[in-house]
């Protein structure tokens, strides 16, 4: 069973579902089109039944938004089962980028000992169903901002909010 419920941030409005007290899902509701991102959460579930429940939910959201943007309190527990084992090995890493920094696809790659696995490494950051929290918003192109799969408007709001967030 997947429990979810929907969280407001500073960044947006997101419908964040948690599989045994670890967070599975967080898909950003843009244009207040909920009923969107629940059809996309009900998809992920694959029948294994979504409830509505905001108070198990906002707690684990807020404490992975902490970490996430700020790095406050302790790294949250994630979700994931429905990854091959490169696309943990890319999450993962995606973990290591500090708020307000940016990574190219190449990078990554190289970080990951797959130097020439950089649009493998863009797909597999495409495949991520954590955002924000799975910072794939921080990954960038060479010649520009790259790819993102919840459109560029948010990933550039993103990296934006962050930067002036961390200027100091």
């Amino acid at each position: 069973m997947i429990f979810c419920g929907f969280y407001k941030s500073d960044v947006g409005e997101f419908l964040v579902g948690i599989r045994n007290v670890r967070l599975c899902w967080v898909f950003p509701v843009q244009e207040a089109r909920r009923d969107v991102a629940r059809a996309a959460l009900e998809a992920f579930a694959k029948g294994e039944g979504v409830a509505e429940d905001s108070a198990r939910v906002a707690p684990l959201m807020e404490a992975a938004m902490d970490w996430a943007l700020f790095r406050k309190g302790a790294s949250p527990d994630l979700d994931f089962s429905g990854g091959t084992d490169f696309q943990r090995q890319v999450w993962n890493t995606l973990l290591e980028i500090a708020p307000g920094e940016v990574m190219t696809y190449g990078a990554m790659a190289r970080k990951l000992a797959r130097p020439g696995a950089a649009r493998a490494v863009a797909r597999a950051a495409g495949a991520n169903v954590l955002a924000v929290v799975v910072p794939c918003h921080r990954l960038v192109g060479m010649q520009g901002v790259g790819g993102y799969r919840w459109g560029m408007k948010l990933k550039k709001a993103l990296l934006e909010w962050e930067k002036a967030l961390h200027a100091s």
